[in-house]
């Protein structure tokens, strides 16, 4: 093979591969392109009100001298987006007001049909907001109040594991109780 035709080939593996890395950082609302570092009011501007927020703060403790530390809240958010019938949940991920990722929920097995809340529809791992799109708000949620506090010589964090169980009414004095943590389920079972 020529070294022109070798250099030609090499070019277009990179165009296609950097095509398609910076795809999985965008996604189209109604024409208009979402992109990360955008601030997440630019995703709901673009592409209308979340179906379901999850909102959390991580703390993080910083040793300034003997007598002082310096605390700081890292503000973190999921917003979950419905682009309507045939169209792929997904959801976008922010830090402190700036979008850091958003994901296509299609590729993690989103639901097929809203309103589906079975045991058998609800798969572990699935996210908050699938969640919510199966099953609707829970009536009641239960902070199981977990944290996860990690230290080394100068500084502490501290991590809410957002471990909860979300209560749906039955039929026949039965409750459906999903365990979720960190944003993800557990669990499921009828109580």
């Amino acid at each position: 093979m020529s070294s022109g035709i070798l250099r030609w080939l090499v070019s277009v593996l990179l165009v296609g591969a950097s095509t398609l890395a910076s795809a999985m950082d965008t996604h189209r609302c109604h024409g208009r392109i979402l992109k990360v570092g955008d601030w997440e009011t630019q995703a709901e501007a673009l592409c209308g009100a979340p179906y379901y927020v999850d909102d959390w703060t991580e703390l993080s403790y910083r040793q300034i001298d003997a007598q002082r530390s310096l605390r700081q809240a890292v503000e973190w958010s999921d917003r979950y987006f419905d682009p309507g019938p045939g169209r792929i949940l997904f959801r976008v991920r922010s830090r402190q007001g700036q979008i850091v990722a958003i994901d296509d929920l299609g590729r993690r097995g989103g639901p097929r049909v809203a309103g589906d809340c079975s045991l058998t529809a609800l798969q572990k791992h699935q996210t908050v907001g699938e969640i919510a799109h199966r099953c609707g708000l829970p009536s009641q949620r239960l902070d199981l109040g977990q944290t996860i506090v990690a230290a080394d010589d100068r500084s502490q964090s501290m991590q809410d594991l957002r471990h909860q169980e979300w209560l749906y009414p039955g039929p026949r004095g039965l409750t459906l109780v999903i365990e979720v943590r960190q944003g993800r389920l557990l669990g499921a079972a009828w109580r």
